[in-house]
């Protein structure tokens, strides 16, 4: 244990003339080490401790540790414009810390959020001093798996972003009292104003960001491809270096990580995945309502040096590390896999057309129903709209209780028979529905969720989209997001759907308008009809 500790300062000139500033910290033993790279959007002083061991942690086991401010940001110069420039800057940062005094040359890059998905653009420029990256909860595609998702726009956490981004901005300018308003506004977003998506003080920030420019960017252009990993595709499948990826049941960013992973998967590069039942914020064994207990604690520190171990420094072979380690939130247990589960388990959904007001009448079965196909309706009302309970998307995210949401005449449920003996679930889920509607458009929401024998009900997987022109009943493929739950006897599990998850997603008025961009009085109640008993189905993953 070192009793006195001394962080370095350091700047790097990048080939445009911009510095950038990092914090150095060096392990008390001498000779060459290799270099962890972190490169903070949010000060580096704060060294990804929201999931990783501080910094010091990492120069007790023989690395030296570079935590960077990525341009624009903390005291880095030059105009910050959300992941343009993390692959280029990326990789001029890599070549510059593999040069500091004391390195062996071989570098490796960690953090989580903002600070993954900068591992990956710049691992995508191939520096050759590069050896290992550990990405986690990170953003793969920025439109459809950060902005939106099928078609609609993630609003409640779109503006509590933007305005942290903007917050920061202001407190680098010396603009207090923006500052204040910002800093006071993210604890109390104002998501009832005029037009749903543009509060005011939006425009009074100078569009709050990056904020309007992602309401107004057209899916497929080329701000969404530039900031975007996903659109590196092509090289990450090339020359990606070996890479530790890490997320949680309950992370917003889930599917990207997992695209992440089957695409560097299917292309024959060292990878491995770790998913645990954490949400975005914290790793802990406390998520939620649920204790998942002391194997579902935060180790990845260890994990995360092991892999800089054996790629960094030659040490620990990773023989015995499977590609594939999950955390069953059934058994609270571990379990780990060489490839995903093929095998897929098909539920019809069933009801008798009351499933909004009888709880007993919407099924999902796993046989071919006996009654015709027909429609069960769900009423959404603007002025009451089903509210975001518990899942990834909320804030704090996790399993909270949603019984009684699912309780609501605007929401229907579909229950399976209670299990006979155990059946895992482990991997994607998807769900398609036929929906039809006299609206020009409407959202629906889905949640699958676990029912425990003493009927609390909590969310495991989630999907949302937006359908336009369902004049006629039109076929919607919508893919939820992926779990690892063993189903107990007795147990069962429910799809709930509505036509609202406010404000995750703002309401939607009916009127073919994208419902950000709506007034709330142009809002209409909007009707939509399910077609049940043979139409509609679940799929599932199953070990």
């Amino acid at each position: 244990m070192h009793t006195s500790r001394t962080i370095e300062s350091a700047s790097m000139t990048l080939s445009d003339g911009t510095r950038l500033d990092a914090d150095v910290y060096r392990p008390a033993e001498a000779g060459l080490h290799p270099v962890l790279l972190m490169r903070q959007a949010y000060g580096r002083r704060i060294g990804t401790t929201l999931s990783h061991p501080h910094p010091w942690w990492f120069t007790d086991k023989g690395y030296i540790v570079v935590v960077q401010d990525v341009r624009g940001r903390g005291t880095s110069r030059g105009h910050y414009d959300i992941f343009v420039n993390e692959a280029k800057d990326g990789a001029e940062a890599v070549a510059w810390a593999a040069g500091l005094k004391g390195s062996s040359g071989h570098v490796g890059m960690l953090g989580f959020s903002y600070q993954g998905s900068a591992q990956l653009l710049a691992a995508a420029e191939c520096p050759p001093q590069l050896k290992a990256i550990a990405p986690a909860m990170f953003g793969w595609d920025v439109h459809s798996g950060w902005a939106y998702e099928n078609g609609a726009f993630r609003l409640a956490g779109n503006m509590a972003w933007a305005t942290q981004v903007a917050a920061e901005t202001a407190r680098q300018t010396g603009n207090a009292a923006a500052f204040s308003e910002l800093y006071r506004t993210h604890r109390s977003l104002p998501l009832l104003e005029e037009v749903q998506g543009l509060p005011a003080y939006v425009d009074r920030h100078g569009g709050l960001a990056h904020y309007r420019r992602w309401l107004e960017e057209p899916a497929g252009s080329v701000y969404w491809h530039e900031r975007s990993p996903s659109a590196r595709s092509e090289a990450l499948s090339r020359h990606c270096p070996p890479a530790l990826l890490i997320s949680g049941w309950y992370d917003i960013q889930l599917p990207g990580v997992l695209d992440a992973y089957d695409l560097l998967s299917a292309a024959g590069r060292e990878c491995r995945l770790i998913v645990g039942p954490w949400a975005h914020f914290t790793w802990d064994r406390k998520v939620g309502d649920i204790d998942f207990g002391a194997d579902a604690e935060n180790r990845t520190g260890l994990l995360i040096l092991r892999w800089f171990d054996h790629w960094l420094k030659g040490e620990k072979a990773l023989d015995d590390w499977a590609p594939i380690t999950l955390f069953d939130m059934g058994s609270s247990s571990w379990r780990t896999a060489a490839r995903w589960p093929t095998r897929r388990l098909s539920f019809v959904l069933t009801g008798d057309g009351s499933s909004s007001v009888d709880p007993q009448s919407g099924g999902l079965d796993t046989a071919p129903p006996e009654a015709l196909p027909q429609m069960e309706w769900m009423v959404t009302d603007p002025w009451r709209p089903a509210p975001a309970v518990g899942g990834s998307l909320v804030v704090p995210a996790g399993p909270l209780n949603r019984a009684a949401v699912d309780a609501r005449p605007d929401v229907m449920t579909f229950d399976t028979a209670p299990f006979a003996e155990p059946v895992t679930m482990c991997g994607r889920v998807d769900l398609e529905l036929e929906v039809v509607s006299e609206d020009a458009s409407f959202d629906i929401s889905c949640t699958l969720s676990h029912l425990f024998l003493d009927g609390r009900v909590y969310a495991v997987g989630e999907g949302y989209a937006t359908v336009t022109s369902a004049h006629q009943p039109k076929s919607v493929a919508i893919g939820l997001r992926a779990t690892c739950l063993t189903i107990q006897p007795g147990e069962r599990l429910r799809l709930s759907l509505a036509g609202a998850c406010f404000p995750t997603y703002p309401v939607n008025p009916g009127t073919g308008v994208r419902g950000e961009l709506s007034c709330l009085v142009d809002a209409r109640i909007v009707a939509t009809g399910v077609a049940v008993n043979g139409p509609s189905r679940l799929t599932l993953s199953v070990v």
